[in-house]
């Protein structure tokens, strides 16, 4: 994993992209074992509940103007 040590990104944008980075979409291996393939995709999950919830907002920015 790469970037461990830098700090928190200030906005979530950047916090999406360094996630994204840290924690890419990934296709299971034949190598994997059912425990590892469950547990990555526990790490996309919460990139993918960030990304739904940033939709949603910038839905309802959208809605507001």
């Amino acid at each position: 994993m790469e970037d461990l040590d830098e700090r928190l990104p200030l906005n979530v944008n950047d916090l999406i992209e360094k996630l994204n980075k840290i924690f890419p979409e990934r296709c299971a291996r034949v190598e994997q074992t059912l425990n590892e393939i469950m547990y990555e995709a526990g790490q996309r999950s919460v990139i993918y509940w960030l990304l739904e919830l940033q939709a949603r907002e910038n839905n309802n920015i959208n809605k507001d103007e």
